[in-house]
Protein backbone atom coordinates (compact mmCIF):
# COMPACT_ATOMS: atom_id res chain seq x y z
CA UNK A 1 0.00 0.00 0.00
CA UNK A 2 1.26 3.54 -0.81
CA UNK A 3 0.19 6.61 0.94
CA UNK A 4 1.04 10.34 0.01
CA UNK A 5 0.48 13.23 1.53
CA UNK A 6 -0.05 16.62 -0.05
CA UNK A 7 0.49 19.88 1.40
CA UNK A 8 -1.57 22.72 -0.73
CA UNK A 9 -2.49 26.22 0.13
CA UNK A 10 -5.44 28.25 -1.87
CA UNK A 11 -6.16 31.90 -1.31
CA UNK A 12 -9.10 34.34 -1.87
CA UNK A 13 -7.70 37.36 -1.05
CA UNK A 14 -9.24 40.62 -2.11
CA UNK A 15 -6.86 43.24 -4.13
CA UNK A 16 -7.37 46.74 -4.54
CA UNK A 17 -9.19 48.42 -7.57
CA UNK A 18 -8.04 51.79 -9.17
CA UNK A 19 -10.45 53.13 -11.92
CA UNK A 20 -9.22 56.59 -13.64
CA UNK A 21 -12.00 58.76 -15.59
CA UNK A 22 -10.60 61.53 -17.55
CA UNK A 23 -12.89 64.76 -18.80
CA UNK A 24 -12.11 67.76 -20.94
CA UNK A 25 -13.65 70.27 -18.39
CA UNK A 26 -12.46 70.12 -15.36
CA UNK A 27 -15.82 71.57 -13.08
CA UNK A 28 -17.79 68.44 -14.85
CA UNK A 29 -14.73 66.46 -13.64
CA UNK A 30 -15.11 67.87 -10.03
CA UNK A 31 -19.01 67.92 -10.01
CA UNK A 32 -18.70 64.12 -11.27
CA UNK A 33 -15.95 63.30 -8.19
CA UNK A 34 -18.54 65.20 -5.75
CA UNK A 35 -21.95 63.06 -6.68
CA UNK A 36 -19.79 59.48 -7.01
CA UNK A 37 -18.11 60.32 -3.34
CA UNK A 38 -21.45 61.20 -1.67
CA UNK A 39 -22.78 58.18 -3.07
CA UNK A 40 -19.89 55.51 -2.18
CA UNK A 41 -20.18 57.31 1.52
CA UNK A 42 -23.43 56.94 1.98
CA UNK A 43 -23.46 53.14 -0.30
CA UNK A 44 -20.97 51.85 2.45
CA UNK A 45 -22.46 53.05 5.10
CA UNK A 46 -25.87 51.06 4.10
CA UNK A 47 -23.53 48.20 3.64
CA UNK A 48 -21.98 48.24 6.63
CA UNK A 49 -24.88 48.60 8.19
CA UNK A 50 -26.81 45.42 6.44
CA UNK A 51 -24.16 43.38 4.75
CA UNK A 52 -25.73 39.85 4.55
CA UNK A 53 -28.23 41.95 2.45
CA UNK A 54 -29.25 39.66 -0.66
CA UNK A 55 -29.94 42.55 -2.90
CA UNK A 56 -29.29 46.22 -3.95
CA UNK A 57 -32.91 47.40 -4.15
CA UNK A 58 -32.95 49.68 -1.64
CA UNK A 59 -29.44 50.92 -1.69
CA UNK A 60 -27.45 53.84 -2.60
CA UNK A 61 -25.99 52.61 -5.19
CA UNK A 62 -29.68 51.17 -6.73
CA UNK A 63 -30.94 54.81 -6.55
CA UNK A 64 -27.69 56.31 -8.03
CA UNK A 65 -27.93 54.00 -10.90
CA UNK A 66 -31.79 54.53 -11.46
CA UNK A 67 -30.89 58.23 -11.17
CA UNK A 68 -28.64 58.23 -13.95
CA UNK A 69 -30.05 55.06 -16.11
CA UNK A 70 -26.93 53.29 -15.28
CA UNK A 71 -26.93 49.14 -16.05
CA UNK A 72 -23.86 47.93 -14.87
CA UNK A 73 -24.85 46.99 -10.87
CA UNK A 74 -24.94 43.89 -9.81
CA UNK A 75 -28.47 41.85 -8.87
CA UNK A 76 -26.01 40.97 -5.57
CA UNK A 77 -24.40 43.32 -2.98
CA UNK A 78 -21.69 40.42 -1.84
CA UNK A 79 -18.09 41.11 -3.60
CA UNK A 80 -18.92 44.38 -5.15
CA UNK A 81 -18.04 46.45 -2.62
CA UNK A 82 -15.20 46.86 0.50
CA UNK A 83 -17.09 43.98 3.21
CA UNK A 84 -13.40 44.39 5.20
CA UNK A 85 -11.56 47.38 3.87
CA UNK A 86 -11.41 50.87 3.89
CA UNK A 87 -14.36 52.38 1.79
CA UNK A 88 -13.81 53.85 -1.66
CA UNK A 89 -12.05 56.83 -2.05
CA UNK A 90 -13.10 59.60 -4.51
CA UNK A 91 -10.59 62.16 -5.58
CA UNK A 92 -10.79 64.81 -7.83
CA UNK A 93 -7.26 66.14 -9.81
CA UNK A 94 -7.99 68.47 -12.31
CA UNK A 95 -9.62 66.90 -15.72
CA UNK A 96 -9.24 63.33 -13.61
CA UNK A 97 -11.01 61.32 -11.73
CA UNK A 98 -9.93 58.57 -9.04
CA UNK A 99 -11.74 56.06 -7.28
CA UNK A 100 -9.21 53.39 -4.99
CA UNK A 101 -10.19 50.96 -2.55
CA UNK A 102 -7.35 49.13 -1.19
CA UNK A 103 -9.14 45.88 -0.34
CA UNK A 104 -12.07 44.24 -2.85
CA UNK A 105 -12.84 41.65 -4.82
CA UNK A 106 -14.50 43.82 -7.26
CA UNK A 107 -16.28 47.21 -7.58
CA UNK A 108 -19.52 47.49 -9.93
CA UNK A 109 -18.84 48.40 -13.82
CA UNK A 110 -21.67 51.66 -13.11
CA UNK A 111 -18.98 53.60 -11.69
CA UNK A 112 -17.11 53.72 -14.88
CA UNK A 113 -20.42 53.61 -16.84
CA UNK A 114 -21.38 56.71 -14.90
CA UNK A 115 -17.82 58.42 -15.97
CA UNK A 116 -19.11 58.19 -19.96
CA UNK A 117 -22.87 59.25 -18.94
CA UNK A 118 -21.09 62.54 -17.60
CA UNK A 119 -19.06 62.83 -20.90
CA UNK A 120 -16.14 61.92 -19.67
CA UNK A 121 -13.93 58.33 -20.43
CA UNK A 122 -12.04 55.52 -18.52
CA UNK A 123 -8.85 56.20 -19.09
CA UNK A 124 -7.22 53.12 -16.71
CA UNK A 125 -9.27 50.13 -14.47
CA UNK A 126 -7.17 47.74 -12.59
CA UNK A 127 -9.56 45.54 -11.02
CA UNK A 128 -8.34 43.03 -8.46
CA UNK A 129 -4.64 44.24 -8.35
CA UNK A 130 -2.13 42.17 -5.86
CA UNK A 131 1.12 44.37 -6.61
CA UNK A 132 1.66 47.85 -5.34
CA UNK A 133 0.52 51.03 -7.06
CA UNK A 134 3.34 53.60 -8.50
CA UNK A 135 1.80 56.70 -9.02
CA UNK A 136 3.40 59.36 -11.62
CA UNK A 137 2.38 62.98 -10.74
CA UNK A 138 2.88 65.42 -13.49
CA UNK A 139 2.87 68.89 -12.33
CA UNK A 140 2.73 72.51 -14.45
CA UNK A 141 1.28 75.96 -13.82
CA UNK A 142 -1.54 76.66 -16.28
CA UNK A 143 -1.20 79.96 -16.78
CA UNK A 144 2.51 80.50 -16.95
CA UNK A 145 4.46 81.56 -20.75
CA UNK A 146 6.76 79.50 -22.15
CA UNK A 147 9.88 79.14 -20.83
CA UNK A 148 8.70 81.16 -18.36
CA UNK A 149 11.47 80.64 -15.49
CA UNK A 150 9.40 81.44 -12.53
CA UNK A 151 7.39 78.32 -13.77
CA UNK A 152 10.70 76.00 -12.57
CA UNK A 153 10.57 78.41 -8.98
CA UNK A 154 7.67 77.84 -8.38
CA UNK A 155 7.74 73.93 -8.61
CA UNK A 156 10.94 73.62 -7.03
CA UNK A 157 9.21 75.22 -4.10
CA UNK A 158 6.45 72.79 -3.93
CA UNK A 159 9.00 70.55 -3.71
CA UNK A 160 10.27 70.70 0.38
CA UNK A 161 6.63 70.59 1.39
CA UNK A 162 6.21 67.45 -0.86
CA UNK A 163 9.54 65.60 0.29
CA UNK A 164 8.79 66.21 4.38
CA UNK A 165 5.70 64.51 3.81
CA UNK A 166 6.74 61.71 1.55
CA UNK A 167 8.27 59.42 4.37
CA UNK A 168 5.62 59.02 6.52
CA UNK A 169 3.11 58.02 3.24
CA UNK A 170 5.83 55.71 1.53
CA UNK A 171 6.67 54.01 4.88
CA UNK A 172 5.48 50.14 4.77
CA UNK A 173 3.59 48.57 7.31
CA UNK A 174 5.38 46.86 10.24
CA UNK A 175 5.01 43.23 9.22
CA UNK A 176 6.44 44.35 5.83
CA UNK A 177 10.22 44.25 5.91
CA UNK A 178 11.26 44.99 2.60
CA UNK A 179 12.62 49.24 2.23
CA UNK A 180 10.45 51.66 0.84
CA UNK A 181 10.81 52.11 -2.29
CA UNK A 182 12.49 55.64 -2.78
CA UNK A 183 10.44 58.69 -4.49
CA UNK A 184 11.97 60.19 -7.84
CA UNK A 185 11.53 63.63 -9.39
CA UNK A 186 12.57 64.14 -13.21
CA UNK A 187 11.67 66.06 -15.79
CA UNK A 188 9.41 66.02 -18.38
CA UNK A 189 8.97 68.05 -21.92
CA UNK A 190 8.67 71.61 -21.97
CA UNK A 191 7.41 72.94 -18.09
CA UNK A 192 5.97 69.82 -16.54
CA UNK A 193 7.93 68.45 -13.26
CA UNK A 194 7.11 64.67 -12.64
CA UNK A 195 7.32 63.06 -9.42
CA UNK A 196 6.93 59.00 -8.84
CA UNK A 197 6.11 57.44 -5.88
CA UNK A 198 4.79 54.09 -4.40
CA UNK A 199 2.63 54.85 -1.65
CA UNK A 200 1.41 52.53 1.64
CA UNK A 201 -1.94 53.70 0.98
CA UNK A 202 -2.51 55.48 -2.71
CA UNK A 203 -5.46 56.62 -1.36
CA UNK A 204 -4.25 58.68 1.35
CA UNK A 205 -0.84 59.56 -0.65
CA UNK A 206 -2.72 61.27 -3.61
CA UNK A 207 -5.28 63.09 -1.36
CA UNK A 208 -2.25 64.58 0.85
CA UNK A 209 0.15 65.72 -2.75
CA UNK A 210 -3.04 67.09 -4.08
CA UNK A 211 -3.82 69.20 -1.29
CA UNK A 212 0.07 70.72 -1.22
CA UNK A 213 0.03 71.16 -5.09
CA UNK A 214 -3.69 73.23 -4.85
CA UNK A 215 -2.13 75.30 -1.71
CA UNK A 216 0.69 76.32 -4.10
CA UNK A 217 -1.49 77.47 -7.12
CA UNK A 218 0.36 74.08 -8.84
CA UNK A 219 -1.66 71.97 -11.42
CA UNK A 220 -1.32 68.05 -11.14
CA UNK A 221 -2.63 64.67 -13.39
CA UNK A 222 -1.69 61.52 -12.29
CA UNK A 223 -0.57 58.55 -14.00
CA UNK A 224 -1.08 54.72 -11.91
CA UNK A 225 0.38 51.16 -13.18
CA UNK A 226 1.27 48.36 -11.21
CA UNK A 227 4.73 47.76 -9.80
CA UNK A 228 6.72 44.19 -10.69
CA UNK A 229 10.37 45.26 -10.09
CA UNK A 230 12.05 45.86 -6.74
CA UNK A 231 12.74 49.41 -7.60
CA UNK A 232 11.04 50.78 -10.87
CA UNK A 233 12.22 54.31 -9.70
CA UNK A 234 15.95 53.64 -10.10
CA UNK A 235 16.76 54.75 -13.22
CA UNK A 236 14.37 58.13 -12.98
CA UNK A 237 16.25 59.33 -9.65
CA UNK A 238 19.03 60.55 -11.94
CA UNK A 239 21.86 59.51 -8.78
CA UNK A 240 24.33 57.35 -11.61
CA UNK A 241 23.98 54.43 -10.90
CA UNK A 242 22.14 53.69 -13.77
CA UNK A 243 24.11 56.06 -16.32
CA UNK A 244 24.42 54.39 -19.91
CA UNK A 245 27.88 52.75 -20.62
CA UNK A 246 29.36 49.57 -21.58
CA UNK A 247 30.83 47.91 -17.90
CA UNK A 248 29.14 45.44 -16.17
CA UNK A 249 29.87 43.69 -12.88
CA UNK A 250 29.67 40.58 -11.63
CA UNK A 251 29.59 38.78 -7.96
CA UNK A 252 32.05 35.70 -8.06
CA UNK A 253 32.20 34.55 -4.32
CA UNK A 254 30.62 35.69 -1.09
CA UNK A 255 33.69 35.39 0.79
CA UNK A 256 33.10 34.75 4.75
CA UNK A 257 30.96 37.70 5.96
CA UNK A 258 27.58 37.05 3.38
CA UNK A 259 25.53 39.54 5.33
CA UNK A 260 27.53 42.42 4.82
CA UNK A 261 27.46 41.43 1.04
CA UNK A 262 23.96 40.90 0.78
CA UNK A 263 23.65 44.86 2.12
CA UNK A 264 25.70 45.84 -0.48
CA UNK A 265 23.44 43.78 -3.28
CA UNK A 266 20.61 45.21 -1.99
CA UNK A 267 22.10 48.62 -2.14
CA UNK A 268 23.51 48.13 -5.57
CA UNK A 269 20.31 46.52 -7.21
CA UNK A 270 17.45 47.93 -4.88
CA UNK A 271 15.95 44.23 -4.70
CA UNK A 272 14.11 43.03 -1.14
CA UNK A 273 16.16 40.97 1.54
CA UNK A 274 14.96 37.60 -0.30
CA UNK A 275 16.31 38.59 -3.81
CA UNK A 276 19.55 39.82 -2.05
CA UNK A 277 19.48 36.15 -0.55
CA UNK A 278 18.42 34.11 -3.40
CA UNK A 279 21.40 35.78 -5.66
CA UNK A 280 24.30 35.19 -2.96
CA UNK A 281 23.05 31.41 -3.11
CA UNK A 282 23.14 31.21 -6.42
CA UNK A 283 26.72 32.52 -7.56
CA UNK A 284 28.09 34.20 -9.49
CA UNK A 285 26.01 36.76 -10.44
CA UNK A 286 25.99 39.60 -13.26
CA UNK A 287 24.45 42.16 -10.73
CA UNK A 288 24.85 45.51 -13.05
CA UNK A 289 24.70 45.40 -16.73
CA UNK A 290 25.56 48.36 -19.23
CA UNK A 291 26.55 51.13 -16.69
CA UNK A 292 28.99 53.59 -16.72
CA UNK A 293 32.86 52.85 -15.60
CA UNK A 294 33.16 54.77 -12.43
CA UNK A 295 29.62 53.53 -11.65
CA UNK A 296 30.84 49.58 -12.39
CA UNK A 297 34.48 50.11 -10.67
CA UNK A 298 32.84 52.00 -6.93
CA UNK A 299 30.12 48.56 -7.10
CA UNK A 300 32.75 46.12 -7.34
CA UNK A 301 34.82 48.08 -4.86
CA UNK A 302 31.86 47.76 -1.81
CA UNK A 303 31.65 44.36 -2.81
CA UNK A 304 35.31 43.46 -2.43
CA UNK A 305 35.26 45.33 1.04
CA UNK A 306 32.47 43.44 2.42
CA UNK A 307 34.38 40.32 1.68
CA UNK A 308 33.18 39.22 -1.35
CA UNK A 309 34.96 38.30 -5.12
CA UNK A 310 33.46 40.81 -7.53
CA UNK A 311 34.54 41.99 -10.83
CA UNK A 312 33.77 45.35 -12.66
CA UNK A 313 34.98 44.98 -16.34
CA UNK A 314 34.14 46.50 -19.81
CA UNK A 315 32.04 44.87 -22.63
CA UNK A 316 33.46 45.07 -26.22
CA UNK A 317 31.18 46.03 -28.85
CA UNK A 318 31.54 44.34 -31.80
CA UNK A 319 30.45 45.57 -35.30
Amino acid sequence: MRIRLYRAFASNNSGSYTLVGAFRDPAIAEDAAAELAAMCAAHSAWYEADSNASGLEASPLRAFATQHALLGVPDEAWDHWPEHGAPPTVIHLGHQVLVYAPYTVTMPRALGEYLYKRGGRVSLELDHSHDELACEFTFWIPDARYNDPATHERIAALRAPIDAALPALVERSPHDKRPAIAPAWHRGHFQSHHLSVAFSDPGEGILAVRELARAAGIATTIRIYEIHDPDPFATLRGDGRHEPGHHRVTLWTAGPDRVAVMKVVRDLTGVGLAEARALVDELPQELLANVSQPVADQAARSLVEAGATAEAYQVTRRG
